[in-house]
């Protein structure tokens, strides 16, 4: 399936969804990408976590308060505070 980009971004070029993975990128960012799936030790997946982490990452929250955090609407520990908070809603 190809999709022409916005042009109102002044982009125009094609992306194909289909196209293989070596038709972009070199072997070795290949076998990284495999290697990182296979263990996959960062999402919890050893623990059973790998559903909560989806839904942690896939909620945002961490980069909108972030964000609030490098615009100096909050310090660092109304950051955590937050997160930590977040978090809980988790479990």
């Amino acid at each position: 399936m190809t999709l022409r980009l916005s042009q109102k971004l002044g982009v125009n070029y094609l992306v194909d969804r289909k196209a293989p993975l070596s038709d972009l990128y070199d072997p070795d960012v290949i076998n990284n990408i495999v290697a990182g799936l296979d263990t996959a030790n960062r999402w919890g997946v050893k623990e059973g976590e790998l559903s909560r982490a989806s839904k942690v990452i896939n909620s945002q929250f961490i980069n909108r308060i972030t964000r609030l955090y490098i615009d100096d609407q909050i310090d660092v520990d109304e950051a955590v505070d937050m997160i930590n908070k977040s978090l809980a809603k988790f479990k």
